[in-house]
């Protein structure tokens, strides 16, 4: 009976170490399971995470690509680009761009010729094993094209005659106006005329448009007959919306005194096209070989770092005589001359002549800060006669603004508190038009008193300091933000002893978030 017992206890032993064996490997695989589903959970959500910030990637590519377009849909030039972000706007540059771990591929190609696609290419490295990448594309139609040109043209022929000084053989002063509220593309004219002569030239808004020898792909070559159709080749001419542009040339071989010039049929980009009567311009009554009179009184007014305002006396169209037609002025690091003039940049912008004797202005701006430049006009008249060189004004930019320069304190009522240990009354006041914050205050005093140390700083009814200083420390103070025109008031600067009213002397010198510097001295009493 003994034996039995033994035995089935060693039975029993055996069967709660299985147990506990196959307990223990049951927990292990739970926990392994766990394991293996969070480390799953945490790559898909890396996975997904990188997924989502390429597909902005992606979109963000697309929505500069649509600015580029917006601007112009001939911008959009097959091939592949990085995209470059400057001057307020999107360009496309090289071969690609890096944004963080992603490299992006803007992908450019014609449909057809009013058509283009484009994909948003992002690629970036997952791992060591695996790299990631996602494409969105998208498509842009040249929507202008579809907007007819027709009629939007206009000619003013009131003062069109036949110049005397090419021999009457020289149709001026005629302008041409877009009156739609969108640029027209003008690629050739045909002009019909009722004698013999033969055409030679076209110049509009100073180029040649068509000429007999067409070195720039026009049609057709050589002079022309009465009636034949003139393509501009490369020259084609854009007209902004709303601009009036100078006929300045229509040549022919012989004298025309007594035409008929017209009907002229301004042809479009678009197939459209803008009809001018016929009519018969008159000989000019004189050749205008006199050219603006010098402006001598160029000045300048309320400079600022990037801005100043120009003023002069407004010359004539001959002389001092009439209202001229044109200014040019330009600005340069250098002093002008006449033999710089071209190297130096023109203002966009320049106002339109008044009559003789008109004082103009202009605001000049988009300047450097802290920067020497010199500035110079010059007029001129209907035919492009120029006037001289005007006098040359040199004026020096200010510098930038600091926080400090905005910083006032005042002192006037600084006073002790009854207990002598306490400097109040100090005032700071922000006198400019943006916030501004002291970073830190560095402290020096002098007085009669042994071993004066400063104990707390407090200003608007705050703690920014508080510990034990010497006199010259620099007190890294909690940041004290002051709005614009905003004043602010140091409640006190305490010390451990009383100041002596006579001896005492203290200098602040306030260290503002930019850096800059404001330095109070003398504060005694």
């Amino acid at each position: 009976m003994e034996m039995k017992l033994k035995k089935l206890l060693l039975v029993r032993l055996g069967f709660s170490v299985i147990e506990a064996l196959v307990a223990t490997v049951i927990f292990t695989i739970m926990i392994m399971a766990f394991l293996g589903s969070f480390i799953l959970f945490q790559k898909s959500y890396l996975f997904y995470g990188d997924e989502n910030r390429a597909s902005f990637v992606a979109e963000e590519g697309l929505e500069a690509v649509r600015n580029i377009y917006d601007e112009k849909f001939d911008n959009l030039i097959d091939g592949e680009y990085g995209l470059d972000y400057s001057g307020g706007e999107w360009k496309l540059s090289g071969l690609s761009d890096v944004e963080g771990i992603y490299t992006r591929k803007i992908i450019i190609s014609t449909i057809d010729s009013d058509t283009k696609k484009v994909i948003s290419d992002v690629t970036w490295q997952r791992n060591n094993l695996s790299t990631g990448s996602i494409s969105l594309s998208t498509y842009f139609t040249n929507w202008r094209k579809s907007v007819s040109q027709d009629g939007c043209l206009t000619a003013n022929i009131e003062n069109a005659c036949f110049d005397v000084s090419s021999n009457y053989q020289l149709l001026v002063n005629m302008t041409i106006t877009n009156n739609c509220d969108y640029d027209i593309d003008m690629d050739s004219v045909q002009i019909d005329w009722d004698n013999e002569k033969k055409l030679e030239n076209i110049d509009i808004d100073e180029q040649t448009r068509w000429s007999y020898n067409c070195s720039y792909n026009c049609s057709p070559m050589g002079s022309q007959n009465s009636g034949a159709l003139l393509k501009f080749g490369d020259n084609i001419l854009t007209i902004s919306k709303g601009s009036t542009l100078s006929v300045n040339k229509i040549y022919w071989d012989g004298n025309m005194t007594g035409s008929k010039i017209g009907p002229i049929i301004f042809g479009f980009k678009d197939g459209s096209s803008s009809i001018i009567e016929a009519f018969s311009p008159p000989v000019c009554s004189f050749p205008d070989t006199i050219p603006p009179v010098q402006i001598t009184d160029l000045s300048f007014g309320k400079v600022t770092t990037s801005t100043l305002i120009l003023s002069w006396t407004a010359p004539g169209d001959d002389g001092n005589i009439g209202t001229a037609t044109a200014y040019d002025i330009r600005y340069s690091t250098d002093p002008i001359t006449d033999l710089n003039w071209s190297g130096a940049i023109q203002v966009v912008g320049e106002p339109t002549p008044l009559a003789s004797g008109t004082i103009q202005q202009m605001n000049i701006s988009g300047l450097m800060p802290d920067t020497q430049y010199y500035f110079a006009i010059k007029t001129y008249d209907e035919v492009l006669n120029i006037s001289p060189l005007s006098n040359i004004v040199s004026v020096k930019t200010q510098i930038l603004a600091t926080q400090a320069d905005y910083l006032d304190v005042n002192i006037s009522g600084r006073n002790l508190s009854s207990n002598k240990m306490d400097v109040q009354g100090i005032q700071l006041r922000n006198t400019g038009n943006s916030n501004i914050t002291i970073a830190q205050m560095t402290i020096s005093w002098t007085t009669s008193q042994a071993n004066t140390r400063l104990t707390q700083i407090r200003i608007n009814n705050s703690t920014v300091w508080s510990g034990t200083g010497v006199s010259g420390q620099v007190y890294d103070i909690t940041d004290v933000s002051i709005p614009a025109l905003t004043t602010r008031n140091i409640d006190r600067i305490r010390f451990n002893k009383t100041l002596n009213n006579t001896n005492f002397n203290m200098t602040i010198v306030f260290t503002m978030l930019d850096g800059s510097t404001k330095t109070v001295a003398g504060i005694t009493f």
